[in-house]
């Protein structure tokens, strides 16, 4: 059972990882790193990339994905800039690239107020809020989200809870729990955690043409690489002190 379920989550041992199209260059030591699959053919990679800076944790989101919606090509690039402080979010900006379309948001968070500039259109919130950015566990307890692409705030629940598998790179499989978050048509994402709450994988269904993507792991922030993470509880459950995922990974 194990096994057909890891074959259907597309599980890789270490010997075959250097098959991942994931460039190098995207393994520094303090990042999760993924590649992107639609079924079975790798169409992009997403990394979360986190620096200590003083009490700041900042929180870098580089996404890349080209493929086809039918038979018309799709590109999406996204970049997203999180500070983090005493554990809450304080501040987002990201920029979002759809097929040449252009997307740009800037948040600023605080105690009572949530202050949005979309797309040069400014509005305000109440309370503090959440972004879809994914990393943190506590994004699937929230019943609204701030979309990190187009500034909406989509009001969300959690849909299931169910244990699972989670597919990676990594020689042994990665016991998750797969949570299903949803709050509109175009936003409906399962995404998975390892025990010690850390991001392991995600997959949600592409709205225009109902495919899925999924996920897989390459790499975590190494503890060795990255000592400035220690010390932040937010991420320092989910270091690891290998250099497996340096040696894994080469271009295809």
């Amino acid at each position: 059972m194990k096994r057909a379920l890891c074959l259907l989550l597309f599980c890789t041992p270490l010997s075959t990882a250097s098959h991942a199209a994931v460039d190098p260059s995207l393994i520094d030591g303090r990042s999760l790193v993924f590649e992107a699959l639609k079924g079975r053919t790798v169409i992009g990679q997403h990394k979360i990339r986190f620096t200590q800076k003083g009490d700041a944790l900042q929180v870098d989101v580089f996404i890349t994905l080209k493929s086809k919606i039918f038979i018309v090509p799709f590109t999406y690039v996204h970049n997203n800039h999180e500070i983090w402080q005493s554990e809450k979010l304080v501040s987002v900006d990201s920029r979002t690239t759809t097929n040449g379309h252009v997307n740009t948001l800037s948040a600023k968070v605080q105690a009572n107020t949530t202050s949005i500039n979309a797309d040069g259109v400014s509005s305000t919130v109440a309370g503090p809020i959440m972004t879809t950015s994914y990393w943190l566990r506590d994004m699937v307890k929230q019943a609204r989200l701030l979309n990190t692409q187009t500034g909406a705030v989509i009001n969300t629940k959690l849909v299931a809870d169910n244990p699972s598998i989670a597919p990676s790179f990594l020689p042994l499989p990665i016991q998750a729990r797969e949570y299903q978050v949803t709050g509109s048509k175009r936003f409906n994402a399962n995404v998975l955690y390892d025990a010690a709450g850390c991001m392991v994988g995600m997959n949600f269904k592409v709205p225009f043409d109902g495919s899925r993507i999924t996920y897989r792991l390459v790499a975590r922030p190494d503890a060795t690489l990255a000592p400035d993470l220690l010390s932040n509880p937010l991420i320092s459950n989910c270091l690891t002190n290998r250099h497996t995922a340096l040696q894994s990974v080469s271009r295809p």
